[in-house]
């Protein structure tokens, strides 16, 4: 086989066709010990809307750490 057949075409890739996974179980897959807490949380999510939320998570976080510095810049000046 030549270097290019083992690549996946990006142009042919259809994500309808791929097979969705929970969280959960795909965490399972690498760790076999999960918390209670952690699967009620991600129990009824699919990975993407758990990677949305992570995220908005993420930047939520970001901003008010940018702005709490900002403020303390204000106070000082």
């Amino acid at each position: 086989m030549t270097k290019d057949q083992h690549h996946v075409d990006s142009n042919n890739y259809d994500p309808s066709s791929t097979k969705k996974i929970r969280l959960v179980d795909l965490v399972g897959i690498l760790s076999h010990s999960i918390s209670e807490e952690i699967k009620e949380q991600t129990k009824d999510k699919t990975f993407d809307q758990i990677r949305e939320e992570a995220i908005t998570k993420h930047f939520q976080e970001q901003y008010e750490k940018h702005n709490s510095s900002l403020e303390k810049d204000n106070e000082t000046n």
